[in-house]
């Protein structure tokens, strides 16, 4: 279970993405959801049986969601926010980047993310292939890409600095 805070209109939402597949809980009540990226910034949202188009834009620590007639800037924070916020800490929390670099040398051949995608931990990032092998490099954490420094089709050699994630 994963919980996040989210604030727009100076109102807070309590999210938790539940175990059970399909399931959220807002403020304490249960949804149905479903929620797929189409392609780019498009997802399609399936929310108690009534579907949604959303296009989501990332801005700094903000993200507009905009869809159906509706336009919205939401400010996300994660569970680890939420713990520093509650024991008074958050204001001397600044933005960390973390550096993803090539564990070693070997071709690009998929780039799963783009600057400003939101990724979780566990998610690909880059394939490289190695001595005929395809290597899946992930996010160690939940972050925001901050910049892709690789294409398909580009040799890498190890260290070679693949991906900067913001935390």
């Amino acid at each position: 279970m994963s919980k996040l805070t989210i604030t727009t209109n100076e109102r807070s939402y309590e999210f938790e993405l539940l175990d059970e597949p399909e399931r959220i809980r807002v403020n304490g009540v249960e949804y149905l959801v479903d929620f797929l990226k189409v392609s780019g910034k498009l997802y399609s949202l399936i929310l108690e049986g009534r579907t949604y188009e959303l296009q989501l834009q990332r801005e700094g620590e903000w993200t507009t969601v905009s869809g159906n007639g509706f336009e919205h800037r939401l400010l996300v924070k994660d569970e680890r926010w939420n713990i520093l916020t509650k024991l008074g800490q958050a204001k001397g929390v600044k933005e960390s980047s973390l550096e993803i670099k090539a564990p070693m040398p070997g071709l690009v051949t998929r780039v799963h993310v783009r600057k400003g995608d939101a990724v979780s931990e566990g998610q690909g990032l880059i394939v490289l292939e190695a001595m005929k092998m395809e290597n899946e490099i992930r996010a160690p954490l939940l972050g925001v890409v901050k910049d892709v420094l690789v294409a398909e089709g580009i040799p890498v050699e190890r260290g070679d600095l693949l991906v900067r994630l913001t935390t």
